[in-house]
């Protein structure tokens, strides 16, 4: 969990402010490709523990079969970060499932 933390801190500060120097800026972006998909899966793990954890204490889980409402509501947010993360990043986005 540390290292996920540490690793979206440092991508943050690479995408904000382009604190490191471009030789850097590429071993971490090469690492963080490298690191995605143990990460989405470490990610899914957690959700579902965190899932059956609550289950468990007789939550109801109200599963949301219709996402598009969502993801309409984020054409604005995209808008407003194209220029700050660029283009590239958006559609990485918009693309994953």
């Amino acid at each position: 969990m540390r290292l996920f933390l540490l690793l979206a801190t440092v991508i943050a500060a690479l995408v904000e402010g382009k604190a490191l120097p471009a030789d850097l800026q590429q071993v971490v972006l090469k690492t963080a490709l490298e690191v995605t998909p143990g990460q989405r899966q470490m990610s899914l793990d957690m959700s579902q523990d965190f899932l059956t954890k609550l289950r468990e204490q007789k939550m109801e889980i109200v599963a949301v079969p219709d996402k598009r409402p969502f993801q309409d509501r984020m054409q604005a947010v995209y808008r407003e970060f194209e220029g700050k993360i660029g283009k590239d990043l958006i559609t990485a986005v918009q693309a994953a499932q």
